[in-house]
Parts: C-alpha cells; sequence; structure tokens
C-alpha cells in the first residue's frame, strides 16, 4: 500500500510538473485601507460614491460659472489643468483605499480617468477636433469587430494566386463546439513545520501518550488518510495506518487567488485572528455577485459532475459581463493527526470526497520518545540500613534515598559533616540531553533550626543547574545540543532541513544502511552528581526538566511550582540531612583548678557541657572513666567506666564524684554522627587536708627598756590564704584579735599600750578550704634578739617567677625531674653565715624538716633543697621557708622573708592531633588553600610545639595558649608532632603525632586521543569529513562533577570578519568522564576547537597552559563539490538525432570541486515525464562535455527535453544532491527537439474536396521550403509556420517533391505525396456544445472529440484563455493530430484554457476554423501526413 501511494504521488508531481510552465502565480490580494472592523464594506461605497458626486459636481459648477462669468473661452479652457488634477487626485484617493468592490484592476482606474479627461475636454471647450478623431477611431473598430481582415483580400491558392476564401468553402456548418478549462488550485497536502504548536521532532511518553501532528490541506476535503511510521533502528521496519477524517475534525481557513492560478494564498495558520476575520468578511463582500453553480442552474446552464454546458450564445455575453471580478478562493484546511507511535512519520496518500489524491509533500517528522530523568534507586546492601538509609560511618557514600512524594512523609539519607556522597541521575531520550536541578540547603534537621554564625543566612538556593551534553560515548549525530534558550520558529527550519537531509539519505541508501536514523532512538545514559556536604543541614536537589537533542522539553517541576505549592506530585526530591555532632567537654574544672574533695564533706559534683548538636541525632551516649589516685585507692576503691545518656535539648551533665582521683570523658557517639571530646576532657579530683599551726612566742625587747612586747610565730599549713583569731588579755579586758595572710610563716608582734600583765591566746585557724578550725593555745610572751638578715634572690629569666598569694609575695620555683630544687639566697651581713631553713609540703605524711647549713662565705649562696620523697614521687608543691640566719658574731636572727614555692611536676604535658580515629586524620584541600589541623594540649600552658613536615630537615615551633588550637598548614603531606613543653618538657601521644594533608587534584580537560593525530604543535588532527556530515570527537575531563568548560571554536566565515572566520567562545558542563563533543560541519574550510577553561564543582574555572596536550582539536572540512550545465548556443535537435559529438556542438557540465567526478544526470520530456538516467565517472577535468552515442540515447520524440542534474562526487567522495529532493538545485539545459525536415499530410487521403485548403504540415525548425508540382507545373514556396496551407482552387493533382529548413537544413525529398478534393469532414468537441469543467490543480481532464467522416482523420485543435474570462482570448498552444482510425478522439490535459478544434480532416477533405476574423469559421486545410 505504501510503494502504491508512493507511485501515485510520483505519478501527481509529473502531472503538475508537465502543466507548470503555464501556471502562473496569483498576487496577493491587498486589505482595505480602512479596516472593516471600522467601517464595513456597504458604508465605504456609500461614503465613496457620495464623495465622487460631489466632487463632480463642484467641478461642473465651477466651470459652468466661469462660462456664465465671462466671455472669453480662454479663461475657460485655462481650468482643464484644474479638472484634471481634482479627477486625478480623487481616483488616486479611490484606488488606495481598496474598497471591496470598488477595486477593479489599474487599467479600469486609468480607463476611467481618460473618460473623465475626456469629459473635462467637453466642459472647457477642448473637445470639437478631438471629438472627430475619437468617431474615426469607433468607426475603425466597429469595421473590425465585424469584418474579418480577408474580407475584401484573397489567400493563396495551389497555382500561388491569390483567391477567396469565402468563395471556396463554408466551414461554420463542420466544426462544432469548445470545452473551457478552469483549474482550480491544486489539493496539497503537508506537514506543519513552523509556527505555533508545529514542530518537526515530536515525543510520546507515558506523560504525554499521544501527540498531534498539524498537517494543512490546500483545497481539498479529506476523507481519509494513509501514513507511515519507519523504525529508527531498522528503515525496513514500516508500518502503514489509515484514518477516516470526518468534517468535523478539520479546521477551515479560506485564502484570496487570482482566477487561474495554481497556488493557495500566502499563510498557513488555522484562523482565528482579528485579520483572518476580516479578511474573510471582506472575501463576503466581494464575491456576493459571483456567478455559482445555482446561478447557472437558474439562467438555464446544464450542470453535472461540476461541468457546465452552454446553452446559448446570449447567456455567454451575461456571464461574460458579470465574471469581468470574478476571483476564487483557495480553501486551506488544518488537520491535527493522533500519532502513539515512535518513529519516522511520513504522509502516503490523501483521498478526497470525490476519491481524487492530494499531492503529497515528501517530508518526514520525527516522533521520539519524551525525555526523562530520575534519581537511581540503590539496593539495599552493605552501604544501606534496612530502610534504604545509608550507614553514616562510611565516608564515600551513594545517596539512594526514597523519592519524596505529596502524600506522606519521605526517607532521607543521613551524614555527618566533612562526609562525600554521590547521587545518580538516569536520563533517557534522543542524545544529547541536557538536565536542570534545583539544589536547597536549609539550616534546619526536620523542624529544628540550627545555629548559624552571624551574618550567615540560614538558607541558601541554587534553581536551575544545568548538566548538558548527556550523551552515551561515540555516539555521532547530527543534532548539536544547545546549552542555550533554542527554541524558535529559526530552530524549527533548521531542525526540519537536519531531518529532510537525513531522511533523503536514509531513502537514497536504505538497501545498506538499515540504521541510519539509529541517533534518534532513546539512549540510557547515567550520571553522577557530586554532594557538597561541608554544613550542617537538610540538603535538597530535585530534577526541574529534561531536554533531548530535538528540543522537546519534559519539565518536572519550574521553579515557580515550589513556592507555589510543596505537595506537588511525581517530583524527583532527594533529601540529606547533614546531622551537626555533639561536644561534650568538663566545665569549671581545668588542671590548675582541678576539683577539690573536702574532709566531712559532700564529695564535689562534676559538670560536663553538652551541645548535643540536632535533636535528630538523640541520645548521646557518653562514656566516663576513673582512674583513683593513691589516697583514694584505700577508700573509693578501684578505677572504672561509666556510660551516660544525653536527651535531647539536655545541656548539662552532672554527676558525683566517687573520690579523688582522674575522671577522664572517653567518647560521645550520637545516633549518626561521633561526637567531639572539647578540652578540658580530663578533671581531677584532690582531697584537702585540714590546715593546722604551730604557734611560738619571743619577748621583744630593748636594750634599754627591757620587753616591750611579744612576737607569736606561726607557723601553718594548709591552702592560703590563712586567718588566725585569738584574744588579747589585759586584767578583765579582752580584746578579740584576727591575722590574715597568705604564706605559710607569720609573725605577729604584740605591744601593749598599757602596763600590766598581759596575755595572749590564739583560739582558731581558716584557710580557703576550711574555716574556723579550733586551736587549744597556745599561750605566750616574750623573747627576741636581733640577727642578721637573709633572703631568696629575686627571680631572672629561666629561674623561677614571682607569685602573690593574698597580698604577701612569694618566688615560684618549677621542678620538672630530679628529687632536688637550687635556688639562690642572698645573705647581708658578716660572715661566715649559718643559715637555717625548713622544708615543708602539703602532704600530710611528710613532717616539716629543719635543716642548718653552716660556714657560708659568699654572700650569693646556691641552695640545694632536698625533695621529700612523696612529693618527689607523685608531683605535689613545697614550700621552703628561710628559718634564721646566724652571722660571724653569733648573733642568731629569725627570718620572715619570702618562701620559695617549689612546683614539682611529675605529670608532663601532653600533645596529639585530632581526632583519634587515624582514618579521620586526613584532610582534602583546595590548591592554593590553607587548612587548619587540630591540636589537643594537656598541661599548664602555654606550650611550645614542634611540627615537622615531611619534606623538612627540621621542626618548626609553634605557641599555643588553649588547650584546643589548630595548626594551619598548607602544603600537602605528612605533618608531624615532634615535641611538647609548657614549663616542662611533655610528650606526644602515641598514634596521634601525624596528620595527612592532600591537595584535591585540579579539574582538566582534554580531547581524547582517539578524536585526531597529535601533531608537533600539540594540536589534535582530525581525519577531514564533508561538509554537512555529522561528526563528533570526544572529549576527557577530570574532577568533581559536573566539570564545567569553556572553548574557542574558529569556524570560517567568509564575510563576516576581516580574517574570513567567525570566533565565539562557548561552554558546556559535564557530568560525564567522557563525553561526545559535536563538531561543526555545515561550514567547508579549517574548523578550530581550542579549550580555555575547566573549573568543576569546587574549584573555579581557570585557564589551560597554552601547550597542554590535547587542548587543541583542528578538522579540515571537505567542501561540496557543486555542478552546472553550461548553455549551448544551438539547442534544437532533429527527431532521431543523439546527444553526441557528430551531431552538435556539445553542452557541458561545469565542475567545482576536488577531480576525479562522479555524476549522475537524467534527460527528460517535457511532455510524456519518459526520462533517462546517466552515470558517468572518473572525470579528471572541471569540465564535461556531455557526449552520449547514439547506441545510448537519442531524441524519439518532439518537444522540449529538458536535462537535469542529479548529483555529483568528487574525488574526497563529498556528495551533492542537486536533484528535486536535493538541497541544491542546478539549472536545467533545455533542448528543442523538432521533426526532421519533413512534410506530411494530416491523413493519409489521396483525394480531396474541391474548394478545400490544401494543408501539409511542416516538421523541424522555421522557415521551410517546400517545393511541389501542381497539374504538371513545377512551384517553390517558403513557410514559416508549421502548416504549409493553400487554397485547392481547381482539381487536379499534388505532388509534393522536396522539404527543407531554412538554409536547406534536414533537407529531405518527398516521393508519393499526391493529393485531390472531397468533401469535408465535421467534427464535435465535447457532443457540440460550449462545455465548462473546474479542474483541480494537479488532476487531469478528458477532452473528447467526435468525427464524422471517412476515417483516418487528422485535426488541428488549439488552447486559448478562457472565453468566459477574456473578452479578446489569446492562443497559448496548437496542436495536430493525425492518423485518428476512430470516431471518437480524447486528449488528456492538467491546463487551464479553452479548446477547440481550428482543423480537421478525414481520408479526403479538411475544414479550417481560422480566418480573418475570430468570429469567422470557413479557412479548409489540407491533411497532414508524416513523411516517411
Amino acid at each position: 500500500m505504501a510503494s502504491q501511494a508512493q507511485s501515485g504521488q510520483a505519478q501527481a508531481q509529473r502531472d503538475v510538473a508537465t502543466t507548470s510552465s503555464s501556471a502562473t502565480a496569483a498576487p496577493a490580494e491587498v486589505p482595505p485601507l480602512i479596516p472593516l472592523t471600522l467601517v464595513d464594506a456597504p458604508a465605504q461605497r456609500y461614503y465613496a460614491t457620495a464623495g465622487f458626486i460631489a466632487v463632480q459636481s463642484f467641478k461642473i459648477y465651477h466651470v459652468a460659472s466661469q462660462w456664465w462669468s465671462t466671455s472669453s473661452t480662454s479663461s475657460v479652457r485655462s481650468q482643464l489643468p484644474r479638472t484634471i488634477f481634482i479627477d486625478a487626485s480623487l481616483l488616486y484617493l479611490l484606488y488606495t483605499l481598496k474598497i471591496p468592490r470598488l477595486s477593479p484592476p489599474l487599467r479600469s482606474w486609468l480607463s476611467l480617468l481618460l473618460a473623465l479627461t475626456f469629459f473635462d475636454l467637453l466642459l472647457t471647450g477642448w473637445v470639437h477636433g478631438i471629438l472627430l478623431a475619437a468617431l474615426a477611431g469607433v468607426g475603425r473598430a466597429f469595421l473590425h469587430l465585424f469584418v474579418s481582415e480577408g474580407f475584401f483580400s484573397g489567400q493563396l491558392g495551389l497555382t500561388e494566386r491569390q483567391v477567396r476564401v469565402r468563395d471556396l468553402i463554408s466551414p461554420s456548418s463542420h466544426i462544432f463546439g469548445q470545452h473551457t478549462i478552469h483549474i482550480l488550485p491544486h489539493s496539497t497536502a503537508k506537514f506543519r513545520i513552523a509556527g505555533q504548536s508545529a514542530s518537526s521532532c515530536y515525543c510520546v511518553g507515558p506523560a504525554q501518550p499521544r501527540i498531534t501532528i498539524p498537517i494543512t490541506f490546500n483545497n481539498t476535503e479529506p476523507v481519509q488518510l494513509q501514513y507511515s511510521v519507519t523504525s529508527f533502528s531498522n528503515s525496513s521496519d514500516t508500518r502503514v495506518y489509515n484514518v477516516e477524517i470526518p468534517r468535523s475534525a478539520l479546521i477551515s481557513t479560506i485564502s484570496r487567488v487570482d482566477k487561474g492560478s495554481g497556488g493557495a494564498a500566502a499563510g498557513d495558520g488555522a484562523g482565528g485572528t482579528d485579520s483572518d476575520a476580516d479578511a474573510q468578511r471582506q472575501l463576503l463582500y466581494e464575491n456576493d455577485g459571483e456567478i455559482d453553480l445555482d446561478d447557472l442552474e437558474l439562467l438555464g446552464l446544464d450542470v453535472s459532475h461540476g461541468a457546465v454546458v452552454r446553452a446559448g450564445d446570449g447567456l455567454r455575453d451575461k456571464i461574460e459581463r458579470r465574471s469581468s471580478s470574478r476571483r476564487r478562493t483557495s480553501a486551506e484546511s488544518l488537520f491535527s493527526l493522533p500519532i502513539q507511535h515512535v518513529g519516522r512519520i511520513r504522509l502516503e496518500r490523501v483521498i478526497d470526497r470525490q476519491q481524487m489524491d492530494a499531492r503529497i509533500s515528501a517530508s518526514e517528522i520525527l516522533v521520539v520518545e519524551c525525555p526523562t530523568t530520575r534519581f537511581a534507586e540503590v539496593t539495599a546492601d552493605a552501604n544501606t540500613t534496612g530502610d534504604g538509609q545509608l550507614v553514616a560511618s562510611s565516608r564515600n557514600k551513594i545517596v539512594g534515598a526514597l523519592t519524596k512524594t505529596a502524600g506522606g512523609p519521605a526517607s532521607v539519607s543521613h551524614f555527618c559533616p566533612g562526609d562525600e556522597a554521590q547521587l545518580f541521575v538516569e536520563v533517557r531520550g534522543t542524545a544529547p540531553m541536557s538536565v536542570s536541578y534545583h539544589r536547597q540547603w536549609a539550616a534546619r534537621i526536620g523542624e529544628e533550626k540550627l545555629r548559624v554564625p552571624h551574618g550567615h543566612s540560614d538558607f541558601e538556593e541554587h534553581p536551575n543547574q544545568q548538566i548538558s551534553r548527556i550523551a552515551p560515548v561515540g555516539l555521532v549525530t547530527p543534532l548539536v545540543a544547545s546549552d542555550q534558550a533554542f527554541q524558535s520558529e529559526e530552530w524549527d527550519r533548521q531542525l526540519f532541513g537536519i531531518v529532510q537531509e537525513q531522511a533523503l539519505k536514509a531513502r537514497s541508501d536504505s538497501s545498506t544502511n538499515l540504521k541510519s536514523f539509529d541517533w534518534a532512538s532513546s539512549r540510557d545514559v547515567r550520571i553522577p552528581l557530586n554532594l557538597d556536604l561541608s554544613r550542617a543541614g537538610t540538603y535538597s536537589y530535585e530534577l526541574a526538566s529534561v531536554r533531548d537533542a530535538c528540543g522537546n522539553l519534559h519539565v518536572l517541576q519550574s521553579p515557580d511550582e515550589q513556592s507555589r505549592s510543596k505537595k506537588t506530585a511525581n517530583r524527583e526530591l532527594r533529601s540529606v540531612e547533614v546531622h551537626q555532632p555533639a561536644k561534650v567537654a568538663f566545665v569549671d574544672c581545668i588542671p590548675e583548678r582541678p576539683a577539690k574533695l573536702k574532709r566531712g564533706q559532700n564529695p564535689p559534683e562534676l559538670v560536663v557541657k553538652i551541645d548535643a548538636g540536632d535533636a535528630a541525632s538523640a541520645p548521646l551516649d557518653l562514656t566516663l572513666s576513673y582512674a583513683p589516685d593513691a589516697a583514694a585507692q584505700e577508700v573509693a576503691g578501684s578505677a572504672w567506666t561509666r556510660n551516660y545518656t544525653v536527651k535531647a535539648h539536655q545541656k548539662t551533665l552532672k554527676m558525683k564524684s566517687t573520690g579523688s582521683g582522674t575522671y577522664t570523658l572517653e567518647k560521645a557517639t550520637s545516633k549518626y554522627c561521633s561526637g567531639e571530646i572539647g578540652a578540658p576532657w580530663t578533671c581531677n579530683v584532690v582531697a584537702v587536708p585540714v590546715p593546722y599551726a604551730n604557734i611560738s612566742f619571743s619577748s621583744i625587747d630593748d636594750i634599754c627598756s627591757g620587753p616591750v612586747g611579744v612576737k607569736a610565730l606561726a607557723i601553718v599549713t594548709g591552702a592560703p590564704p590563712f586567718s588566725l583569731k585569738g584574744t588579747q588579755i589585759s586584767g578583765r579586758n579582752r580584746h578579740p584579735f584576727e591575722r590574715t595572710f597568705s604564706h605559710s610563716r607569720e609573725e605577729i608582734e604584740f605591744k601593749p599600750s598599757a602596763e600590766g600583765a598581759v596575755e595572749y591566746a590564739f583560739e582558731s585557724l581558716s584557710d580557703s578550704n576550711y574555716q574556723n578550725i579550733h586551736l587549744d593555745g597556745p599561750r605566750h610572751k616574750q623573747v627576741v634578739h636581733p640577727l642578721a638578715s637573709a633572703s631568696f634572690a629575686a627571680p631572672s629569666a629561666g629561674n623561677g617567677s614571682n607569685k602573690s598569694r593574698d597580698g604577701t609575695n612569694h618566688i615560684a620555683l618549677h621542678s620538672c625531674t630530679g628529687d632536688t630544687a637550687s635556688y639562690d639566697v642572698l645573705l647581708q651581713g658578716t660572715g661566715p653565715f649559718d643559715l637555717t631553713y625548713a622544708v615543708r609540703s602539703n602532704s600530710p605524711k611528710e613532717a616539716q624538716k629543719t635543716i642548718t647549713v653552716k660556714d657560708i662565705n659568699n654572700p650569693r649562696y646556691h641552695l640545694e633543697v632536698k625533695l621529700p620523697k612523696e612529693v618527689a614521687k607523685r608531683g605535689g608543691e613545697v614550700t621552703v621557708s628561710l628559718v634564721s640566719v646566724k652571722d660571724g658574731k653569733g648573733c642568731e636572727r629569725p627570718l620572715t622573708t619570702s618562701d620559695l614555692i617549689v612546683d614539682v611536676r611529675r605529670v608532663k604535658p601532653t600533645a596529639a592531633f585530632f581526632p583519634a580515629d587515624v582514618s579521620l586524620r586526613e584532610v582534602v584541600k583546595l590548591e592554593d588553600h590553607d587548612v587548619e589541623l587540630p591540636v589537643r594540649l594537656s598541661g599548664g600552658g602555654p606550650w611550645k610545639v614542634g611540627v615537622q613536615h615531611e619534606s623538612d630537615t627540621a621542626p618548626k615551633i609553634y605557641e599555643f595558649n588553649k588547650a584546643e588550637s589548630q595548626i594551619k598548614v598548607r602544603r600537602a603531606g605528612l605533618y608531624t608532632l615532634t615535641s611538647v613543653a609548657d614549663q616542662c618538657p611533655g610528650d606526644v601521644l602515641q598514634g596521634r603525632e601525624t596528620y595527612v594533608v592532600r591537595v584535591r587534584e585540579r579539574p582538566a580537560v582534554r580531547f581524547t586521543d582517539q578524536s585526531g593525530l597529535l601533531a608537533s604543535n600539540q594540536s589534535l588532527l582530525r581525519r577531514p569529513v564533508c561538509a554537512g556530515t555529522a561528526d563528533a570527537a570526544e572529549v576527557t575531563v577530570r574532577g568533581q562533577h559536573p566539570v564545567e568548560y569553556s572553548w574557542q571554536q574558529h569556524i570560517p566565515s567568509p564575510g563576516r570578519s576581516h580574517h574570513g572566520y567567525q570566533t565565539d567562545v562557548l561552554q558546556a558542563a559535564s557530568a560525564q568522564d567522557v563525553s561526545s563533543f559535536q563538531l561543526l560541519t555545515s561550514t567547508p574550510g579549517w574548523h578550530i576547537y581550542e579549550l580555555l577553561e575547566v573549573g568543576d564543582a569546587v574549584y573555579e574555572r581557570k585557564a589551560l597552559a597554552k601547550d597542554a596536550r590535547g587542548a587543541v582539536l583542528e578538522q579540515y572540512v571537505q567542501p561540496l563539490p557543486s555542478a552546472a550545465v553550461q548553455q549551448g548556443k544551438d539547442l534544437s535537435f532533429c527527431v532521431g538525432e543523439a546527444l553526441g559529438a557528430s551531431t552538435k556542438a556539445l553542452p557541458s557540465i561545469n565542475l567545482v570541486g576536488t577531480p576525479p567526478f562522479s555524476i549522475d544526470f537524467k534527460i527528460t520530456h517535457d511532455s510524456t515525464g519518459k526520462s533517462r538516467t546517466f552515470h558517468r565517472r572518473d572525470v579528471a577535468g572541471h569540465r564535461f562535455n556531455i557526449d552520449i552515442p547514439a547506441s545510448e540515447f537519442n531524441f524519439s520524440s518532439t518537444g522540449t527535453w529538458r536535462l537535469s542534474l542529479l548529483k555529483v562526487t568528487d574525488g574526497n567522495g563529498c556528495e551533492t544532491l542537486l536533484g528535486e529532493d536535493g538541497q541544491r538545485r542546478s539549472g536545467d539545459l533545455v533542448m528543442e527537439v523538432a521533426e526532421t525536415a519533413s512534410i506530411a499530410a494530416v491523413g493519409d487521403r489521396d483525394d480531396y474536396c474541391v474548394g478545400e485548403s490544401v494543408e501539409f504540415l511542416l516538421q523541424g525548425n522555421p522557415p521551410w521550403m517546400v517545393e511541389y508540382e501542381f497539374n504538371g507545373k513545377k512551384l517553390k514556396a517558403s513557410s514559416k509556420e508549421a502548416g504549409f496551407t493553400r487554397i485547392a482552387d481547381r482539381p487536379g493533382k499534388l505532388v509534393i517533391q522536396r522539404v527543407a529548413h531554412q538554409r536547406n537544413k534536414c533537407q529531405q525529398d518527398v516521393t508519393g505525396l499526391v493529393k485531390t478534393i472531397h468533401q469535408l469532414p465535421t467534427v464535435r468537441v465535447r457532443e457540440g456544445k460550449h462545455f465548462i469543467e473546474n479542474l483541480r490543480e494537479g488532476n487531469r481532464a478528458e477532452i473528447v472529440f467526435t468525427l464524422t467522416g471517412v476515417p483516418p482523420f487528422s485535426f488541428t485543435y488549439q488552447r486559448t484563455e478562457t472565453f468566459d474570462d477574456h473578452v479578446h482570448p489569446k492562443v497559448l498552444e496548437t496542436h495536430t493530430v493525425a492518423g485518428i482510425l476512430e470516431h471518437h478522439y480524447s486528449i488528456f490535459t492538467s491546463q487551464e484554457g479553452t479548446w477547440s478544434v481550428t482543423f480537421l480532416q478525414d481520408r479526403h477533405c479538411a475544414v479550417d476554423a481560422q480566418g480573418d476574423s475570430p468570429r469567422l469559421l470557413g479557412k479548409a486545410k489540407l491533411a497532414i501526413e508524416a513523411a516517411q
């Protein structure tokens, strides 16, 4: 069925080609200047008529008033230019208004202007001489109208003398009837490929299971349509479908065309606009006076099958007058063809209600699968939990959470900050494709808002993120994806051209390439999408739209849609929650200020500060360990480890200590993430001893006065400041006293002001830990003796420091190792000295020791103090006090100078990188960016930490004041902690001394090595291709997807720049390691593609190195060859001649391209459509002479022959189609073929009738020379017409001897051509009446001639302009038919005009209806027979 449709279509195309030479395009109708919506047509006509009459009345009145007011004719005649100007202006105004039914052709307006000018001449007195000339002209025209030019003249007879035809014949009773054909605009059917809702590539899919393709029908009312669907992957897989078209499915529009034209008016729109309504309304006003079939029936005409048979000549005048302004309309209708199949759609056949086929366009429409995209689902495995969520401990993750829907909650994936994860997107459609998605981040987990730094936003949105050029690796397609907005009518036309070119190649190579449209098949591509999970919060990724290579857009969700409603169905959404890790640390418990356990009181409470992150991560599991000290082991027992559960929103955790020792936070784990242990993570609880005092009294004596008071020496232990309280008793008076001091020895002087017995009693002692400890005395007075002085030296750099306790200065000394401490003592007085000092500690197990050093001769003595064993072992604080000093005189004096506080430390400071897990002590940074490495320190601080890079020879020392600090580094590599020290050197924790810093590799892009050969300049040279051939290279990218890159392409563009190149910078984003890079091959020349910049999800775009390998791709696009026929000077041939060197000057073909060439061309006869195709190959030059031997081809019939180029191929293999279906059309070579110079009788009679016109048909090119003998007399005659006619003025024998063209070309001797005379035959065209038939363009009509006489018959018929449209129709063509043996003869035509017989002959006689007057029938002609 498809083949039948194609053959019918080809036949219709041949029929149209046969008549195309005589068809003329209709001029477009101009709408009224004043729209009909503003003033309708009747009103415009009324106002125009009234204005015309008013102007003419004014003109007559004005001229008449001149006649009445003056007697001079010169003043009246001077008004002629004014009146003519008024008439011309009025007519020009009416002409430009284009009022319906008042808009005759321009020649009618000019005729009216001439008539008004004549009237003006009459008014102004200029008409006298002109009137006589006009009457003479009218008389001459009247004479020619009724009397033929040959009425008074004669014609040549066989004796070469003038004879009167009217005296010889009367043929009006032998030729009857005419056949008039009106060509209606041709009926066509074609796809609508531009405009609203029209394209050349549609898509169907689940969201759009059926689409409608608009089809435009022109001048037909279809009832059935047949179309075919061809598979993309297999061109041989074709299915044909039939569709019935009801009238209600057609949307009709009307466009105006001139009568006789075959084309529809411009415009493919279906109507509906205001301009269309105006045009239709105007058409109704203009056509309300036309004659239709109903009018003809009322006027007495016979109407059958669309034809009108003439009833009489009287009616013809009426029709001619009424049809002078006649126009036909070209009806156009639009039909929406429902399609639910994927493939190449082609119209095969359209049948109208008269069962006639419409002309079918050869174009094709593609219906592809609609593009779709979705997130890839991941099945539960080692990386996922049972409900589809991912395990948060993995560092590299694939998000496989369920899609959120509007119906209820959806599963989400849970991560921790710094984790790496990927989403995979599945895309299906016609590649290359592009995907748009939206990305959001909100500082919230569920309904809980997270804290953000001050000045930072808690919400970020990145709409319309693009990933383009998504295609399988190695795909070659003629469609180039655009990263830009490209949907327009211009794109539709370009796409239509690409589709039709591919379809043409597919049809021409259908036998060898069954997969020529495989690029249009849908492809499945899976692309990764890296997630940035650097901050806590909820990340949402939603697919918005996907677009395929044809431009079909599938919108999943628009940006506005999300703001309007959050409950949108069928949304592709993935949500990822990044949870905030918890952070825990002790509060108010640092090594410098440990928690204190007091005797007899409740144990201290330990407080842990908790930042539990978000509520969704609750509960938090906290592990706490306890290590008792030596004192606590005897009371509290062994060490323990306990777990605590912290609920959501709980800020602190309080617990009772169980004894002195060290409490350590081991770990904190939430539901999804491991917590961070902050500083301080240890809390020391120390047992505090009860203070005590040893008080002794001594008298204060003066040498002269004796005792003047008492000095009480208090030696106390405990934690300063100390407070001693007592009472001074003087008789019955009791005076309480209190003395506060911060050192362990205090001398209190009591100097009473009154005489008498005074008793001093100490009652209580307090320190910073205990209050009012009761003392039983002592009670004492007297003694003091002045002695030499001694004191500790002032602290210097690296040797002690000043320390204040309760306002009293002490000297602090740090001891890190050993069992001794040393310090300088300054002595004053006369030596040698004996120095007594006391050593005591806070340990109750160590008693105070008093030591005397004798015979000190140096005023600066380096004192070596032996530390108590318990303090030297476990650490603590030792107080060294100077007790007394004795000089060389033997005078001894007690001392109250500043003490030396020796801080004995046996716990070394430590340093370690954080976190403890070695797998987490690795960071990936960006190039040229700093990164901070977390360090955790213990000890007193400040610290000095040594850090060494793996490439350094010595460590670098950093100073820190906080236990939680960061080391800022830039270089990548392994960093190692080498040392730590505060006041004492410390240790680096084993297993936590290293940290690895890696640099994230910068993205890179390059053309693959398979894209071309590497040249010396590092460019890739790709193999040349022909212009218009689809080609694609491959680009490999490296980085964090999507990777964005830009390139610069230099495309040849002559005329657009002074360099002849057009330079464009484009960019694309790729989510694949290898992607397809479509190359532009439409323009021949060198094409250069240079990759410029590349960036990815983490790096900004940066320019590539100039000498980077694979950054430049060069390709030469071969130009397509072309061919053109060079017209020859003499292109006339005789029947039987060949198109070769032996006959004529050879026509040639000019070739452009690279030889050798191959050429395909065909020679076609215009009338019969007969054609022959030729192939010539290995044409070495650029000029090819067409030399076809007679054995291969010769001209077999007369008429116009046309040589058309079909295809040309050059030496590069590039091919250009030049035929009707090609993209380029070359000029044809037209050749006229005439009969060989010969003369033939019309028929094969030997006898003719007396009085007939003896006529021969001359074959060949005019003029001819004919030699003949009549009644024994030799005569010679020349003829410029194909009909050689002589009047048979007498009986006799006519012998034709020879005939030749001018200058005796194609001369031929004639033998046996002898003729005589008989009666005239008769002929009736369509039963002898005037038959009118309306024929649709593209179809053929049958013209029937009924012959009366003796066969064989020959007759000449002519085609003129239609008689009912033209008063004086012109002859368009004349044909002669000979050798008819039947009494009925038919010819078929698809041209418009009136067919009538001008010449008829049977075996004996002939009749010619052509004479001096168009209305006079009568001249007889001789029968013509083809020469043998």
